[in-house]
């Protein structure tokens, strides 16, 4: 079953929320196991992601820290993936991966997802929303 990030292959797009919603109400044990995701996204988002024709895991995924608003995962992905966390998605949350900018897209209905390339990644999850940027900028004025 998966934890708390998993690498997936199996990536379902919804167009809507009303599709996100009916991907989850079928959810199986059975379906579980596979590691599958699901993505509200255009499919150009994880275009590059190819489900392996024997179910076999694209790699691993490894929480090196976790504290409140920041998440590092450490990946090892033998083929493109996606990267499923279960963090609430929610607005002012941004991802790198090896410090670049990556695209963080909703998984799964309520979870975080980032697609990794192939081979070995550091991913960081932050918690920066702009309130807290506009906060500081106002207090650094006053």
């Amino acid at each position: 079953m998966p934890g708390f990030a998993y690498l997936s292959n199996d990536v379902h797009v919804a167009p809507d929320e009303a599709e996100a919603r009916a991907w989850v109400d079928g959810m199986t044990w059975e379906k579980v196991r596979t590691y599958p995701a699901m993505v509200e996204a255009p499919q150009s988002a994880v275009a590059g992601i190819e489900r392996s024709p024997g179910g076999a895991s694209p790699g691993s995924s490894s929480v090196l820290s976790y504290a409140p608003g920041h998440i590092t995962i450490e990946t090892e992905a033998q083929r493109p993936a996606l990267l499923v966390v279960a963090e609430t998605y929610y607005p002012g949350w941004h991802a790198t991966i090896d410090g670049q900018p990556a695209a963080l897209l909703r998984a799964n209905y309520l979870s975080q997802g980032v697609v990794v390339p192939e081979g070995k990644h550091t991913v960081e999850l932050r918690y920066e929303p702009d309130s807290l940027r506009n906060g500081a900028v106002l207090s650094a004025a006053s």
